[in-house]
């Protein structure tokens, strides 16, 4: 384990160090044949003087499992690292490789928005498509001030041409503008029919 040496207001000094004596230390494979194996570790603290020896637990999760690399987690007590080495196992187990492509926090995310999209009947799928249109929309972001813009540039291209009338464009034109006063700045992607119905 590396040193840290923190320096607060001059005072206090806290010192990690591996500790001296590491004989009889715990290290077990967990969950059994999973090949994700947990090992006690051992290191000294020194605060203001006084020191003490703690104990931490490294869990490793092999590349076998992670289909890239090792991956290494340190726990602060046996059941949190029994713990985490389950919900490694478990998780390639179900999904594989795919499990170690998301970090911890993301899986967490995942578990506390499950249960939301579950009660209103919705699936993960259905709601990272809704979402990703309006807030990822092809084109950009735009707002409804220039999409109108565009629409009315292009019927003025076929007045110019000769393929609309005069009073058609001047029509459109006019409708088109107070429309886009009406939303100003909005993003596209909000109008809804009930915006246009009002």
């Amino acid at each position: 384990m590396p040193i840290f040496l923190v320096k607060l207001q001059g005072i206090v000094i806290l010192l990690h160090k591996p500790a001296k004596n590491t004989g009889n230390l715990e290290k077990w494979e967990h969950p059994k044949k999973s090949g994700i194996w947990i090992r006690e570790i051992l290191y000294t603290q020194t605060f203001n003087g006084k020191e003490g020896t703690y104990s931490a637990y490294q869990i490793t999760v092999p590349a076998k499992l992670t289909g890239s690399v090792r991956k290494r987690k340190q726990c602060k007590t046996k059941l949190e690292a029994e713990k985490f080495a389950s919900m490694e196992y478990q998780g390639s187990k179900k999904l594989g490789e795919e499990y170690f492509n998301a970090t911890e926090h993301e899986r967490k995310e995942f578990s506390i928005c499950l249960p939301k999209l579950r009660e209103q009947g919705l699936s993960l799928t259905k709601a990272v498509e809704f979402a990703l249109k309006r807030l990822r929309p092809e084109g950009g972001e735009r707002t409804v001030a220039e999409i109108t813009t565009e629409i009315i540039e292009s019927k003025r291209i076929r007045f110019t041409r000769g393929d609309l009338r005069e009073r058609s464009f001047k029509d459109f034109s006019d409708r088109a503008i107070r429309f886009a006063g009406a939303f100003k700045d909005s993003p596209s992607y909000e109008l809804t029919a009930e915006n246009l119905k009002a």
